[in-house]
């Protein structure tokens, strides 16, 4: 089993709430140092964009910050940042796709050459299919960013109806040509959840990084541990905001060692009366995790390892921590 460690010895050798939840404010929690810092990284980054990116008549509307670090469930020492650059200039879906190597070839050449990268401790910009990659550093803290370009097609406005119109439009479609669009609500969706579920949620997450270093595979997306973690709370815990750290983690390996019942999705954005939502539901098996923002897409498909989850889930229930609860 791969173990994720405070100090010398191993999380899971823990065996007392007090000492696991100490563990998560010394070792998961990122610090407000760290947070101010990238926060004025970030700022630095936008204004970078929407100053320097041009492209024909295309340039940067507004930027959208996902990943954990946009949800508020960034571990310590490293993170994930999706940053979702909507575009002024783009008529269509269709009108995107054309250009959207174009674009994000652009985007990367930018950031390379800008003030912005020498003075912030970007290490590496990659232009990849769907987006511009960067990594940066600040003392400790590792960050990975994805600049990723996209076509607004859902707005700023909340407007359920126009929503369910992308919904409908996607059916037939790729669903990750669209993923971008979700993001804000993505983030809306985490963002204001207590701060206790999100403390949960950097555990499991770093347990699952300790898996995927262990078995050197990915377990999974960390969107995919975080709609676990809170489906888990919302149905098996009670409670999103006051509960033991230790019988919440042990429910969330329990659930992944039953994945193959495993059935989430949430009502937030779509009902379960929207067609879009009626056919996915009854078309796709267990596990199904789905996004709670974009009914055609079952998180969970994307993890191909699901039997190791299974494995590493029933080592950690035989642990000091769990074990005796």
């Amino acid at each position: 089993m791969a173990y994720f460690s405070v100090g010398g010895s191993s999380v899971t050798s823990l065996t007392n709430e007090r000492e696991l939840n100490s563990y998560i404010d010394r070792e998961l929690q990122m610090t407000e140092s760290d947070r101010i810092r990238f926060n004025q990284v970030l700022d630095g980054l936008y204004r970078t964009l929407q100053t320097e990116v041009r492209y024909n008549n295309i340039t940067v509307n507004r930027m959208v910050k996902g990943g954990s670090y946009g949800r508020g469930t960034a571990l310590k020492d490293r993170s994930d940042l999706d940053v979702t650059l909507f575009l002024n200039g783009i008529i269509s879906m269709g009108d995107f796709l054309s250009q959207q190597q174009d674009i994000i070839g652009r985007v990367a050449r930018t950031i390379e050459g800008s003030r912005w990268a020498r003075e912030n401790g970007v290490v590496r910009v990659v232009a990849q299919p769907n987006a511009a990659t960067l990594e940066l550093r600040s003392g400790n803290h590792r960050m990975e960013v994805d600049i990723v370009p996209a076509y607004d097609n859902l707005g700023v406005e909340k407007n359920p109806m126009k929503r369910n119109e992308v919904y409908q439009s996607m059916r037939g479609q790729d669903s990750y040509k669209y993923s971008a669009s979700f993001v804000g609500l993505q983030v809306e969706f985490v963002r204001e959840r207590p701060a206790r579920l999100k403390n949960l949620i950097r555990l499991v997450k770093s347990w699952k990084k300790a898996q995927d270093d262990q078995f050197g595979k990915k377990l999974g997306s960390s969107w995919l541990w975080e709609l676990i973690t809170i489906h888990v709370c919302e149905t098996r815990v009670g409670s999103t905001s006051s509960f033991n750290m230790r019988q919440a983690f042990k429910l969330v390996m329990e659930a992944a060692v039953n994945y193959s019942s495993l059935r989430a999705w949430w009502k937030t954005y779509y009902s379960d009366r929207f067609p879009v939502v009626r056919e996915t539901l009854s078309s796709t098996g267990s596990p199904l995790v789905l996004d709670p923002a974009n009914p055609w897409d079952n998180v969970a498909d994307r993890c191909k390892h699901w039997s190791l989850v299974e494995q590493a889930a029933r080592e950690a229930l035989r642990s000091p921590l769990l074990a005796s609860l």
